[in-house]
């Protein structure tokens, strides 16, 4: 649910309409193509805003799970973002059942993450405007920001250290995968 609620939520930033939101289906229909959910939207093919939208709206999965591990790492476990805090020390200061907790959403909100061929479709449709809307951010940042690494800092640790949690969840996964197939 929270996959497609992440897409509908990304088309309606970039202002596509919504003509169908399913969120649960059987996927062992045949009409259904196997799929748990989708979202039918339209948009104007020659509105540019909406053409990037499309590169958002295929990968909002991926930003949505990963705005949720990070808000549930916040609420459940705030001592993996303390630089201060290393090694064991980040167990010991957080009880055993907000860790169980965390570790059961974070693994749920992982397996959504996958995305199908129709949300790599979307992302090709607007693959060119996001390209030019990072070249125009790069110089823009390029000529206006002295330090860099002020950026890195702020909220590119926040981020790096959320990748890694679900990257390091969807690795493991993998490789329990591999053993039981």
């Amino acid at each position: 649910m929270v996959h497609e609620l992440s897409h509908a939520g990304m088309a309606l930033l970039f202002g596509h309409k919504i003509n169908r939101l399913v969120l649960l289906t059987n996927p062992f229909q045949p009409d259904k193509e196997n799929r748990l959910g989708y979202v039918a939207h339209s948009w104007q093919p020659k509105n540019k805003y909406q053409q990037l939208g499309n590169f958002f709206i295929g990968l909002a999965p991926i930003i949505g799970i990963t705005l949720l591990t990070g808000i549930t790492t916040q609420l459940l476990w705030p001592q993996v973002f303390h630089v201060q805090t290393v090694g064991w020390q980040i167990f010991s200061q957080v009880p055993w059942w907000h860790l169980a907790v965390w570790l059961v959403i974070v693994i749920n909100l992982n397996l959504a993450m996958n995305l199908s061929r129709a949300d790599w479709l979307n992302v090709w449709h607007g693959i060119l405007y996001y390209s030019l809307l990072l070249l125009f951010i790069g110089l823009v940042m390029g000529l206006f920001v002295s330090d860099p690494w002020l950026i890195v800092e702020t909220a590119g640790y926040w981020l790096g250290l959320v990748w890694m949690i679900d990257m390091g969840i969807s690795l493991l996964m993998l490789i329990l995968a591999k053993i039981l197939d």
